[in-house]
């Protein structure tokens, strides 16, 4: 895999990173139904046909176009920036406000909880990718017998 900020198989590569994608997912929300396309971008460097590119920055207006291209620049546009700047701003200045609200405190905690449940079900397909692995393992080595 390239390790250079300049290829754009690498710059790809951090936005699925940054989004907490994979592959898989990244290339279903971008609408590309086979995920060998975007598999074979990052892995054996090649260069995105401008319809992937099109695609990617439909699905992430917030990335900024520029830097995807060129490498030059953030990666987010400057309004983005700005945006998330503000909002932990306010978050920030008004964080007792908002947990004594009800609301935004049941707000919270379900997220929380999701997203123990979402790392936790993370681990449990790494648990099972392991079985299957080590099942075929041994299934290979029976069939070698």
């Amino acid at each position: 895999m390239p390790e250079k900020q300049e290829d754009i198989s690498y710059r790809i590569k951090i936005i699925i990173d940054n989004f907490n994608e994979n592959i898989s997912s990244f290339s279903k929300k971008i609408g590309v139904s086979n995920n060998v396309t975007i598999g074979r971008i990052i892995n054996e460097n090649r260069k995105p046909s401008f319809e992937i590119l099109n695609k990617i920055l439909k699905e992430y207006p917030q990335i900024n176009c520029h830097w995807l291209l060129t490498g030059e620049g953030q990666m987010m546009d400057q309004l983005d920036l700005r945006r998330i700047a503000n909002l932990v701003s306010f978050l920030n200045s008004h964080n007792d406000t908002l947990l004594r609200n009800p609301s935004f405190r049941t707000y919270i905690e379900s997220n929380i909880e999701l997203l123990g449940l979402e790392q936790e079900k993370e681990n449990l397909d790494k648990d099972i990718k392991k079985v299957k692995k080590n099942m075929l393992k041994r299934l290979n080595q029976k069939k070698r017998k």
